[in-house]
């Protein structure tokens, strides 16, 4: 069967082009990709675009005219006066200024053996015949009713398919008829791409047919049939890093939008790099002004006031619950921290006892006994206590609060046509509640991105809970990452799998033979400082790359060291002034990134430099951790760097000390000479800012 783009018969389509669109479906070629035109109301574009064998090029244009409509054209040509047009002059237009367009990008004297074909699909093929010989030898082929039947249409592309275009002008001529499918060049950071010296700077780079699938799948090319889609409509993409699931996101939005200009949309993420990343995007794409970016919290704190507890006063409150409830030996502030915000993050309606005793605690490696469960509740009411008497809020209440002031009145939630939310493995299922509530309930519609291998922050699959579990018919898994080369994403495959890899975790990674045939780049550069400081050792990189004429802002700084990010900015400024910004805080592409392992998913760069895993992989082996709180703090930690590794798409830099971090790294054996002599505070200590939540 053809290929078609959308891969589904859009509502609305007119019966003229869902004729043809049949016909073409029903042509037995895998090696056929059918494209129906998004650019709506565009009289300079055809209707179809055929790519055939990956090689020549069919512009189809359709005419809605039948037998009747032909026959009086020609009755009309007897007179002198005919104010009637010619029958098939709008699809010739169209084909025309189309190939127009193509040929100016190309330059002066190009010529490309495009085929320019005019459909008839309710007019015979006898009218259609004597239309043509009408037209004195026009470079166009007339097709009537029998001629655009998939045998036949499958005939006339055979028979012109040695009319071969070069892949780069295959690409442009994709591009300019789908825009919507097309990447900016200066976004790719592909090694091979960019080093691609021969292709014209305005040849686009395009999403492959199975992310414009995932973009167009469902989109229609109407308000009139947007707004009779069904209600609660929801749709998932996953994939490994570097697949482009967000740029899926990212162009469906764009293209949803600006099919229906009344529509609301609301684009949610969970971190405030990748806000700032998605924003600055969207204003180089000139998106329209229908689309709100936010972080899931700064989208709650958009719509009511809240006042969330310092950490430090957070842990007071802690450590004095333990105390009046005399449980100090038996929890943890860490474990405490985060049990309540599972608690916080599950119970969708108030968190009584019988809920907590019957729950099964997805997510939470470490059993609790009934008698521990009383205890741990009892905590978490005394808690919540003490905060409702200073009148503050920790983050993962925040989302109950709203649906609380929703369901009382006291706020007004805004009402969404369609919700994005990418990286939505880092969603906790109240904010899927959240988000259900907010979205339209007669024509709402929801679309994820998401890869469960990166999901260290919540169990990867949290939108379960809410929108159901079966997503059969509404999910779609990209398989080739497209951002790294080789060396990097060996690694971070040998790396994640040797530490917490299943059957599962293998299913989500790119499979070997794919990895074998990504392109060849630098092996990552591991760099031990030895008796010098990772603050200078990283000066230094920094200062050679730059010098060699680097643009700063092809630079990632990712710090896992769990200090604030601020503070190894500052550092940094002094050397490099005007060169740093915050990953959460970049406008342009001239400064260098700096953020937190914990905020990195979902942002890219072609050069990423990491710190600060040696106190990562320190708190793995301290004494306090039981073996579950530790194989689960290892499972994190694996997906938080396996993360901060698939940023890099051309060269990887890891400045670490100690030599367990580089065994760790390469899965290599552990020698007892390279374990680290001293372990770090507990891991939720450095975690405070993790997961990019804002005030």
């Amino acid at each position: 069967m053809a290929r078609m783009l959308p891969d589904r018969l859009p509502l609305k389509l007119p019966e003229h082009l869902v004729k043809v669109w049949r016909q073409l479906k029903a042509i037995d070629d895998d090696e056929l990709i059918c494209r129906i035109s998004f650019q709506v109301g565009n009289a300079d574009c055809p209707d179809f675009l055929v790519i055939y064998r990956n090689r020549a090029a069919f512009l189809l244009a359709v005419s809605s005219a039948d037998t009747e409509s032909v026959e009086r054209y020609f009755q009309g040509d007897m007179l002198e006066d005919r104010e009637e047009p010619p029958v098939g002059l709008k699809q010739a237009h169209s084909l025309d200024a189309f190939t127009r367009l193509v040929l100016e990008e190309l330059g002066a004297g190009a010529d490309i053996p495009l085929q320019h074909w005019v459909l008839f699909p309710k007019a015979s093929d006898d009218s259609v015949g004597r239309l043509a010989q009408s037209w004195q030898g026009a470079p166009y082929l007339f097709l009537g009713k029998q001629a655009c039947r998939s045998e036949a249409l499958s005939r006339h592309l055979q028979s012109a398919d040695d009319r071969e275009l070069d892949r780069q002008v295959l690409n442009l001529i994709v591009g300019r008829f789908a825009p919507e499918a097309a990447i900016p060049a200066h976004w790719v950071t592909r090694a091979e791409r960019l080093a691609d010296k021969a292709v014209p700077q305005q040849m686009d780079f395009l999403l492959d047919y199975d992310q414009e699938a995932a973009m167009k799948r469902d989109l229609e090319l109407s308000g009139e049939a947007f707004k009779a889609a069904s209600s609660g409509h929801v749709r998932l993409v996953t994939g490994t890093a570097g697949c482009g699931k967000t740029l899926i996101l990212l162009f469906r939005a764009r293209l949803s939008a600006s099919l229906d200009t009344s529509q609301r949309v609301l684009v949610l993420m969970h971190n405030k790099p990748l806000r700032a990343d998605l924003a600055n995007r969207a204003r180089e794409l000139g998106m329209s002004g229908n689309i709100e970016w936010r972080t899931f919290y700064s989208w709650l704190r958009s719509m009511m006031h809240f006042e969330t507890i310092d950490p430090g006063k957070r842990n007071d409150y802690l450590d004095q619950a333990l105390k009046d409830a005399k449980l100090e030996g038996q929890f943890t502030r860490e474990f405490l921290l985060e049990e309540f915000e599972w608690i916080s993050d599950n119970a969708l309606e108030n968190p009584t006892l019988d809920w907590y005793l019957q729950s099964e605690r997805t997510g939470r490696k470490r059993a609790l006994q009934a008698t521990q469960r009383h205890g741990v509740y009892r905590l978490y009411l005394n808690y919540r206590k003490m905060l409702d008497e200073h009148k503050r809020v920790d983050w993962p209440v925040v989302p109950r609060l709203f649906l609380k002031k929703l369901r009382e009145g006291e706020i007004t939630g805004n009402t969404y046509h369609t919700i994005y939310i990418d990286e939505a493995q880092f969603f906790a299922p109240i904010w899927f509640e959240c988000v259900r509530q907010s979205l339209h309930p007669d024509c709402g519609r929801l679309f994820m991105a998401a890869d469960p291998t990166q999901g260290f922050l919540r169990s990867g699959q949290s939108w379960v809970q809410v929108l159901g579990g079966d997503m059969r018919g509404r999910s779609q898994r990209l398989t080739r990452p497209y951002r790294n080369t080789r060396p990097i994403m060996s690694l971070a495959k040998r790396f994640y799998m040797s530490r917490v890899g299943s059957e599962e975790d293998e299913v989500n990674l790119p499979d070997q033979a794919y990895i074998d045939s990504m392109p060849a780049g630098e092996e990552p550069q591991l760099i031990q400082v030895g008796s010098r400081s990772v603050q200078n050792v990283l000066i230094e990189q920094l200062k050679q790359l730059f010098e060699s004429g680097l643009n700063p802002g092809n630079v990632l700084l990712i710090d896992a060291s769990g200090f604030r990010e601020q503070h190894e900015r500052a550092h940094l400024e002094a050397h490099f002034k005007g060169r740093i910004v915050s990953a959460a805080d970049a406008t342009d592409r001239t400064q260098m990134r700096i953020t937190t392992i914990n905020a990195c998913t979902g942002i890219e760069s072609p050069i990423v430099v990491v710190i600060g895993l040696d106190r990562l992989f320190e708190q793995e082996g301290a004494l306090s951790l039981d073996d579950t709180d530790r194989e689960e703090l290892i499972r994190k930690n694996t997906k938080k760097v396996f993360v901060a590794i698939t940023r890099a798409s051309q060269k990887l830099v890891v400045i670490y000390k100690n030599a367990h971090t580089r065994a760790c790294l390469l899965a290599e054996p552990v020698a007892d000479s390279a374990l680290p002599s001293r372990f770090g505070p507990p891991f939720a200590d450095f975690s405070v800012e993790a997961d990019g939540r804002e005030g």
